[in-house]
């Protein structure tokens, strides 16, 4: 649509429309091309259940590790990205967006950052999230992690497995077992390899994006 910015709010009204302005100030002011605001930075206005309390920790604390970014709140409503993002963005499902669209952004080299917003206690509607809720989005995150930096999941298992073949072969001795070792290290060894090349394959296909 060519938008300067687009702003995602969540529809139940726990996110206050008037934080808008916040989400979206640090972009208008070029500081940042996507700005998530965050519930745990001063702006919950209420006790939140236990269970919704330690998912958000997780989750958070999930993408923290895998960013390197410091996120406070992996699974807010209310974000907003500027043009340069909005030109080339990604996301491979259309179930909880927000941390997609962390990773993504993180590994398109863009400018994140946090501002605390406030969230209101649910008054109307019913939530999404349930048990299901971890089953679905941690095989997305991960996806999407392998898809946005191949060789940082592809190169260490691949060396794992030369290693591994390495240990096989210094512990064989005896001449039944030196044979069935043989196999061993060869299968390990190239498995290794192959791994390392289809990290660096999908390293190649991941920069075309």
């Amino acid at each position: 649509m060519g938008a300067d910015i687009a702003v995602k709010i969540d529809a139940d009204f726990q996110h206050d429309p008037t934080d808008i302005e916040k989400v979206i100030r640090p972009i208008l002011e070029d500081k940042a091309d996507c700005i998530f605001g965050s519930r745990f930075m001063g702006g919950l206005q209420y006790q939140m259940p236990m269970y919704r309390a330690f998912g958000n920790r997780f989750f958070s604390w999930l993408t923290s590790k895998l960013t390197g970014l410091n996120v406070t709140d992996g699974q807010t409503g209310l974000m907003a990205f500027g043009k340069r993002y909005l030109k080339n963005f990604e996301i491979i499902s259309d179930y909880n967006e927000t941390q997609q669209l962390i990773i993504d952004a993180w590994s398109r080299h863009m400018r994140i950052a946090e501002v605390s917003v406030l969230f209101h206690k649910r008054q109307t509607g019913k939530s999404f999230i349930s048990w299901r809720y971890p089953m679905k989005v941690l095989p997305t995150i991960f996806r999407l992690f392998i898809h946005t930096n191949p060789l940082k999941v592809f190169v260490p298992l691949g060396i794992s497995f030369i290693i591994l073949s390495i240990i096989v072969a210094i512990s064989l001795f005896a001449n039944i077992q030196r044979l069935l070792g043989d196999a061993t290290i060869v299968i390990l060894m190239m498995g290794g390899v192959q791994i390392i090349l289809f990290g660096l394959l999908a390293d190649l296909m991941s920069k075309k994006r």
